[in-house]
């Protein structure tokens, strides 16, 4: 069960990937073993992607190095490769997670109201203003991928937490999120409630997994981000 839900997601975080690709129009490039982009990707997502154990990627760094600027990422998702040697610095690790489907799905209306979702341009603004990680990474044709939602928790007229989710697979994956941990269960809450029979996934630290974890949300892999110097 783990190893199913670990590869359900790494696959979803990928498929994010390419959303955010493919909303700046960027190229793209799948196969079993890695996800690949040989093009400058937005801030904060990488150019390779790990899909599976135990693979070798020194040929694709040695294709794409030349023409990428540094700082180009990749996500080592099962925290396993030793690229320091081409280059390479640890940056940082984390953990994937998930929640399994279960019949005690979350139904409480309360909670449900106060979740929306983005539906144009001038909603995406203030959910990016709330983020406060930069301009020019979530864009409008983000809202065009019927895969993709932005929900945010809305008072008094003021954004006050929120997070992206994308479907893929048997799972949702959940990311980029911000606000206090009560806004936040309401968030996730609500996307529990909204797919009821698929896994939650995600990546975070300990602390954020934690959080999560009353809400039945496990450990479940390791992953690591490393950025070319």
């Amino acid at each position: 069960m783990i190893n199913i839900w670990l590869e359900e997601a790494v696959l979803n975080n990928a498929a994010w990937c390419d959303a955010m690709a493919s909303s700046h129009d960027i190229p793209t490039d799948w196969n079993e073993l890695t996800w690949v982009s040989e093009f400058p990707m937005p801030p904060f997502y990488p150019n390779i992607v790990t899909l599976k154990s135990d693979i070798s990627i020194d040929e694709k760094i040695d294709s794409l190095g030349p023409q990428l600027p540094l700082g180009w990422g990749i996500k080592d998702s099962f925290n396993e490769l030793n690229l320091a040697s081409k280059g390479f610095a640890a940056v940082f690790d984390a953990h994937w997670y998930c929640r399994v489907p279960t019949s005690n799905v979350i139904d409480n209306e309360e909670q449900h109201s106060k979740v929306e979702t983005v539906s144009n341009q001038s909603e995406l603004d203030r959910w990016v203003i709330a983020w406060g990680e930069g301009d020019g990474i979530f864009n409008s044709g983000l809202l065009e991928n019927n895969c993709v939602e932005l929900l945010y928790v809305q008072r008094d007229d003021r954004v006050v937490s929120g997070l992206a989710t994308n479907k893929s697979g048997n799972s949702v994956g959940i990311s980029n999120a911000f606000g206090s941990p009560m806004d936040l269960l309401v968030c996730v809450n609500a996307v529990i409630a909204r797919h009821p029979g698929k896994g939650i996934v995600g990546y975070g630290n300990k602390s954020e997994i934690a959080a999560l974890s009353n809400i039945g949300v496990k450990e479940i892999g390791d992953l690591r981000i490393w950025l070319s110097q």
